[in-house]
């Protein structure tokens, strides 16, 4: 970052960093909410499309457990097995 602007203009290029990371995370907040189709709305879906692709890269999550999942999906909705 420099300047406090996010390096590479808007976060993309090689071996972007974890302060870019960081930075567009910020900037991600900043704009959260920005109507779509407006300069502040469009720089909101690159980032958030960009983050996801870093963090993917960087920070790759297992899929959950079927099994898993199911069952913290009942809890979210406040079923038992006998509702199901």
């Amino acid at each position: 970052m420099r300047d406090g602007r996010l390096s590479g203009a808007i976060f993309p290029r090689a071996g972007t960093t974890e302060a870019d990371h960081e930075a567009a995370l910020e900037e991600v907040a900043r704009l959260w909410g920005a109507c779509s189709g407006t300069p502040e709305g469009d720089r909101l879906g690159i980032l958030a499309t960009l983050i996801d692709a870093w963090e993917a890269e960087h920070e790759p999550m297992d899929p959950p457990d079927p099994i898993e999942a199911i069952l913290f999906r009942m809890e979210q909705q406040g079923t038992v097995r006998k509702d199901v």
